[in-house]
């Protein structure tokens, strides 16, 4: 089923998760990637029973192409991220939680400072394949104010494209 979606150009879906339900029925859930990078938001499950397809569903893009420029470096966007916070106290500067950090996940390299991580989302998160960008997504958590969310900023331009609050 999944083959018959004619992903186009460096579109693919990846098998994330695998789960059988008190039926019987097996649930395969897919994420959109495009030129190796996740697409943000995206998911299509695959729900068979007896190895047959009974129904899919989900959000993916169709017709991606790669007008994306990548334009700013992963500190450069981070500044910007954090620009958009404006926090005066963020969790890696706290010893005392970076060191709960690293104890609860036992690794001394372990840290809330943010790592860009590359995506595809769309702006406003309008799931419109118009408005897809290539973006830094950074999880963000500051301690004054508190607050903690994924802020993903246009690879290309600088511009904040969407909030998310965790």
């Amino acid at each position: 089923a999944i083959q018959n979606l004619a992903f186009k150009n460096n579109a693919a879906v990846v098998l994330i998760n695998k789960e059988k339900d008190q039926l019987g029925m097996v649930h395969y859930r897919y994420q959109e990637y495009f030129n190796g990078k996740p697409v943000q938001y995206t998911m299509l499950i695959v729900h068979t029973l007896n190895n047959r397809v009974v129904s899919l569903n989900g959000e993916y893009y169709r017709g991606l192409t790669d007008p994306f420029q990548q334009n700013l470096n992963e500190k450069e966007a981070l500044q910007k991220a954090l620009n958009h916070t404006a926090a005066s106290e963020y969790a890696w500067q706290d010893i005392q939680m970076e060191s709960i950090l690293k104890y609860i996940q036992n690794s001394a390299t372990a840290t809330y400072y943010p790592k860009g991580d590359l995506v595809y989302i769309s702006k406003n998160n309008s799931l419109q394949t118009e408005d897809i960008r290539l973006a830094y997504r950074f999880n963000v958590y500051a301690t004054a104010p508190m607050g903690r969310a994924n802020i993903f900023v246009d690879a290309s331009s600088g511009e904040i494209l969407f909030t998310e609050n965790l």
